[in-house]
């Protein structure tokens, strides 16, 4: 059995890894090695060990997490039992991509270019500006938001929005502030569609903002912005570089469509609210390759999408849902900052978000909680 995974990231490289450690015969395409991929890089802790991950690769640890409104009240949320794990996408990535290869994947630079699907599956991809061919028996596509296999397959592109951040250095003493702490500031003049964060990493700080893709022209003013109201916790700041990605709103109808699988961005796996997709990527990565490698029927991989609704559909669906109400208007948005200063939804949100805690006991007084404060 061969596969081709294309896309290096998260998704990609677990997928990679998972099916090279079984043994089959892997080829993993990513366009360009060096790509630092926009991303705050906010990881939970429960998926470096579930994932098998190094914590080497981890720059800060965040045990606490600060929410300000659109009013600029504040609370803070303490992450007991877990931490929030705050990676660079370039040594991330990296390090997964060479876990793949360690395990026997062949890891291959080149831009995907078009597929041709019959008995076996063809591709064509640029290598160094000459186009070669391959095949194999399945494809992984996980290239993103702006997937070039589910173009190539006749898929339109979800609704999207997009994000745009700064690396920024500022003093030791603002750095110091953010040594174990992470930021969510709401407010429709930071972000008409999500919020602004403030992710510390080794010796700098990410701060970002996201608008409905429709509304790019203003993700800059949004920008400036937030960057206002951080005020003294960023003044005298200088920026390193600055970044922009697009990200998906929607979960992909379909994602698997014969012998071709979409996994992470590629098939809308970000959690509507949070917007964290790097766990997600990763899970998808793994539950793709393990369809691939217990499939009896070549031609019948509804198993992957099977277990992903079984697991995750019901989750995102309520996310989402929260997220039309909450992002409604700042009135909503002051809500969802107050209703965290209850210990009880603090204590759920962390069991669904950080600890991932799958039991439907937990949805359910997750959502009960929510209708006691707010109509669903």
């Amino acid at each position: 059995m061969e596969v081709i995974v294309v896309g290096g990231g998260p998704a990609g490289a677990i997928a990679a890894r998972t099916l090279a450690e079984a043994g089959i015969r892997t080829f993993l395409i990513e366009r360009d090695l060096s790509r630092v991929k926009p991303c705050g890089g906010g990881i939970p802790s429960t998926a470096f060990k579930e994932f098998k991950i190094s914590e080497d690769v981890i720059e800060r640890k965040i045990t606490k997490i600060g929410a300000v409104s659109p009013g600029l009240k504040e609370i803070t949320i303490p992450l007991k039992g877990g931490y929030l794990a705050m990676v660079r996408r370039e040594v991330f990535d990296a390090y997964l991509r060479k876990e793949a290869e360690r395990a026997g994947a062949e890891l291959i630079e080149g831009l995907f270019l078009n597929l041709r699907i019959g008995s076996r599956i063809g591709i064509e991809y640029r290598e160094k500006g000459i186009t070669k061919r391959l095949s194999a028996d399945f494809l992984i596509g996980a290239d993103g938001t702006n997937s070039s296999v589910a173009s190539a397959i006749g898929l339109k592109h979800p609704e999207r929005f997009l994000a745009i951040l700064e690396r920024i250095r500022v003093s030791s003493e603002q750095m110091d502030y953010y040594r174990d702490r992470c930021e969510f500031w709401y407010g429709s003049e930071i972000s008409s569609c999500l919020y602004g964060w403030v992710f510390p990493k080794g010796d700098h700080l990410c701060i970002g903002t996201a608008v409905d893709f429709r509304d790019s022209k203003r993700l800059p003013l949004h920008l400036e912005k937030f960057k206002e109201k951080l005020g003294k916790r960023i003044d005298g700041f200088s920026v390193i570089r600055r970044e922009a990605s697009p990200g998906p709103v929607e979960v992909a109808h379909r994602k698997v469509h014969g012998k071709i699988l979409l996994c992470g961005d590629a098939a809308g796996l970000v959690m509507p609210v949070s917007a964290e997709g790097i766990y997600y990527a990763m899970k998808s990565g793994e539950m793709a390759a393990e369809e691939i490698m217990k499939s009896k029927n070549p031609g019948d991989l509804n198993g992957y999408e099977e277990r992903w609704n079984r697991l995750y559909e019901k989750r995102f669906d309520f996310m989402k849902r929260l997220h039309e109400i909450f992002y409604l208007d700042d009135t909503m948005r002051e809500k969802l900052v107050e209703i965290h200063r209850i210990k009880a939804i603090q204590k759920a949100s962390m069991a669904l978000w950080l600890k991932k805690d799958l039991s439907s006991r937990m949805l359910t007084a997750y959502k009960l909680l929510f209708e006691t404060y707010v109509k669903i």
